[in-house]
């Protein structure tokens, strides 16, 4: 219990934390296989103190439009090094409700799901990443749409295709403000744990007690 409230903790605290640049870009170490440019940094060891050249590497530099923009949370990555997030801008032009996206070892991008707002879900700025289970799904929060009452953000789990190529297929687990008085919580501006039995936890910004924390079943 200890470690799930430290856990909890850095959630909250991560969401002190947002940067974006233009459109966003995603940057990585020199062990993942790129086919964009890098260019040198200045850093200084703690320990000998002379500078050291390093290399930074865009892997990924967001268009806003369909592709997303403004990718405020963290990566996570899979067993063949491909890189999955959410980009809480852009995707549907016409929602600007952000994707969820895959960029594959040579910074191919794939986006594996459109937000397009109530009753989906939609991203606004949000410092989100995602969870991923041993079956390749995925779990996230959006930070409104859904078919509660306000519209104040979801879970939502995606499934990966039975074939390579196909559609991932999108479920809301749960909506906020679907309780009277929003005591379920509102507006979760970071992501999820998830428990080896498969339960999500998290937290929301708003609800009937201001911080609420909230766990959800990440199995049907």
């Amino acid at each position: 219990m200890k470690d799930l409230k430290t856990q909890l903790a850095v959630l909250l605290l991560s969401t002190l934390c947002l940067l974006t640049v233009g459109y966003g870009q995603v940057i990585a170490g020199s062990d993942v296989a790129t086919r964009e440019k890098a260019r040198p940094v200045q850093s200084q060891s703690a320990k000998s103190g002379p500078m050291v050249q390093e290399q930074e590497t865009v892997l990924y530099s967001f268009t806003g439009l369909a592709d997303g923009a403004s990718p405020g949370g963290g990566l996570i990555r899979d067993g063949e090094g491909n890189l999955y997030g959410i980009a809480s801008a852009a995707g549907d032009l016409s929602c600007f409700c952000g994707v969820v996206f895959k960029l594959d070892r040579m910074g191919n991008e794939t986006v594996l799901h459109t937000f397009t707002g109530p009753p989906d879900g939609g991203e606004s700025f949000s410092n989100a990443s995602l969870v991923r289970d041993d079956e390749g799904n995925l779990y996230g929060t959006t930070t409104f749409g859904g078919s509660g009452s306000l519209a104040a953000g979801t879970v939502f789990k995606l499934e990966p295709p039975a074939q390579p190529g196909g559609t991932w297929t999108e479920t809301v687990l749960h909506s906020f403000c679907s309780a009277a008085n929003c005591t379920d919580g509102n507006t979760p501006y970071v992501g999820v744990i998830r428990d080896h039995e498969g339960n999500l936890y998290g937290t929301t910004a708003g609800g009937n007690c201001a911080l609420q924390l909230y766990r959800a079943c990440g199995r049907e």
